[in-house]
């Protein structure tokens, strides 16, 4: 058993590292899982190079404030016309029902998913369950400070990516014990 979950860690390492960022498709919407700068700023900027029609920054705490927002980011514009916020998440589960909601209440039916990398195969999977009709794309950030083939020489990356696995099984578990979330 331990062996088995050793090398799934490993396989979820090589995937997690294996992410590419996708470029040039457009599609309907773009949806920010919150956690980090570097994912609202890449996804301002797909909204901007016109890839989608509206932006959901999902997951944002409760104290921020849309003026935060804009004076962190300087996309006054972009948030006046095509940005939601979503205060209501509080973790990734949170963050899929309500990504799922939003895109039904827009009639959106493809995403592009901007989170960090490690957390891209969670969210994902996550996303699925609760929005299984729309196409969703990974556009995954990767910071500096958390690169996953820097994992075997960063003690801090290594145990985030442990710990990122241990959520992802949990998930994976959840997922086939209840394949439709309950609402």
């Amino acid at each position: 058993m331990l062996l088995a979950l050793a090398a799934g860690f490993l396989r979820f390492v090589d995937h997690v590292s294996d992410q590419d960022t996708e470029f040039g498709r457009s599609v309907d919407g773009v949806v920010a899982l919150t956690g980090g700068a570097e994912r609202i700023a890449a996804a301002l900027a797909l909204l901007d190079e016109g890839r989608a029609r509206r932006l959901l920054i999902t997951g944002v705490h409760p104290n921020t404030s849309e003026a935060d927002l804009i004076r962190q980011t300087g996309h006054r514009e972009l948030f006046i016309c095509c940005v939601d916020i979503d205060k209501r998440a509080l973790n990734t589960v949170g963050n899929a029902r309500e990504v799922s909601r939003w895109a039904q209440s827009h009639g959106y039916s493809s995403l592009l998913v901007v989170t960090s990398g490690y957390h891209m195969p969670r969210a994902m999977l996550e996303l699925e369950r609760f929005a299984p009709r729309v196409q969703l794309i990974a556009h995954p950030v990767f910071s500096d400070t958390a690169r996953p083939d820097t994992w075997m020489s960063n003690f801090a990356v290594a145990r985030l990516l442990l710990a990122e696995y241990v959520k992802f099984l949990g998930a994976s578990l959840r997922g086939l014990i209840s394949p439709r979330p309950l609402e």
